[in-house]
């Protein structure tokens, strides 16, 4: 990986995308937070939460302390990862839809557990980046599939955006209300 950077940086890049580094050892996470340093790169996102979960609809289902407890202590866990690696950004998915619950719940659902995830997030400077990811092609099933759903406002807080994939022309259905 660190030989990966140094070419990378050789060849002009400035930033370093690595969605895993949260599952990488704390001392390897600092080195690569050093290494990316010295070439005068920045760590790009990371996937704080929804590795794994992208069948699981708890994010959309659930709403109870011991839940949101868990969310917290992801986010903790991220801002420790984006201390070490020098990151401002990180992702969270999701997860997929449940198909047994309203979508206004759903999404009501949703908006509370990014809130308690971004009390987390606020105070350290981390923000969490929402990317709808495309549900026709190769990600069937997730909620977060247009940027509406992502409508971070009534989050009401700075510690969270939206990412609109470059490869993933926005349609009609993406248009945000008073963004036409």
């Amino acid at each position: 990986m660190f030989d990966q950077i140094q070419f990378s940086a050789d060849q002009g890049f400035r930033a370093w995308e690595d969605n895993r580094v949260h599952e990488r050892p704390i001392r390897e996470q600092t080195a690569i937070g050093k290494k990316l340093e010295q070439n005068g790169m920045t760590m790009g996102v990371f996937v704080a939460f929804g590795i794994g979960r992208f069948e699981d609809p708890a994010f959309v289902s659930q709403t109870d302390r011991e839940y949101q407890d868990m969310l917290r202590g992801h986010m903790r866990n991220a801002v420790e990862v984006a201390k070490r690696v020098g990151a401002t950004w990180c992702t969270v998915v999701p997860g997929a839809v449940n198909q047994n619950l309203d979508p206004g719940y759903q999404f009501a659902n949703c908006v509370a557990n990014l809130k308690a995830m971004s009390e987390v997030c606020e105070p350290s400077g981390l923000v969490m980046v929402l990317e709808p990811l495309n549900w026709y092609k190769n990600h069937p099933g997730l909620f977060l599939r247009t940027v509406p759903r992502a409508d971070v406002r009534r989050v009401q807080g700075s510690g969270i955006a939206v990412v609109q994939n470059p490869r993933r022309p926005l349609s009609p259905a993406d248009r945000l209300p008073g963004n036409a």
